[in-house]
């Protein structure tokens, strides 16, 4: 992110912490998105710096090796991806599923959508790619979130919360490179 002044800040959690804050302050964003209260914004914190270690290092070996770098002509690390990246993602699917989710809230910090909801549902929403997965390994979207029925749950909270229309349009674009990879199968 880029201000017109040439300030700039990288690192998606960051961003999200930033706008809310600065939209926050003039009253343009709820702030259910990104609480004040210390102990709350401390749970989304934790779990938007969770997010860069252990969903995001799955997600991403995956994608890349899987989809991305095909469709590029570049190498693909197949061993990798089954030896790291698919441990990785089901474990950071399984936390998801058996510790953000456990208390019972409809989404990671309780029964209100925040950044950190964001954050992950967007990773996990990309995973959506593995349709268009051109190196033969037997995953797909469907398959990694079968044996995590909150995380199912919690996707379609947060499509809702956000309002379906403006999360498929926020997603189109990862929309129609999967379909335009299927089509290559």
């Amino acid at each position: 992110m880029q201000a017109r002044d040439g300030w700039g800040l990288a690192e998606s959690a960051a961003i999200l912490q930033y706008l809310a804050d600065q939209y926050q302050a003039v009253g343009k964003v709820s702030e259910r998105w990104y609480p004040k209260d210390l102990r709350t914004r401390s749970r989304i914190n934790a779990l938007m710096a969770w997010h860069g270690s252990t969903l995001r290092t799955g997600s991403m070996l995956v994608g890349w090796h899987l989809v991305v770098a095909p469709n590029l002509g570049r190498q693909s690390n197949i061993k990798l991806v089954q030896d790291y990246g698919i441990p990785t993602l089901n474990e950071a699917l399984r936390t998801i599923n058996d510790v953000w989710l456990s208390e019972g809230g409809a989404f990671l910090v309780g029964q209100c959508i925040t950044i950190a909801d964001l954050l992950l549902a967007c990773e996990v929403e990309q995973l959506k790619l593995l349709e268009g997965n051109l190196q033969g390994v037997d995953i797909s979207y469907e398959k990694l979130i079968a044996p995590y029925p909150k995380v199912t749950v919690w996707m379609d909270n947060v499509r809702q919360a956000c309002g379906c229309e403006t999360w498929d349009d926020v997603h189109r674009t990862l929309y129609k490179m999967m379909a335009r990879m299927k089509s290559k199968l």
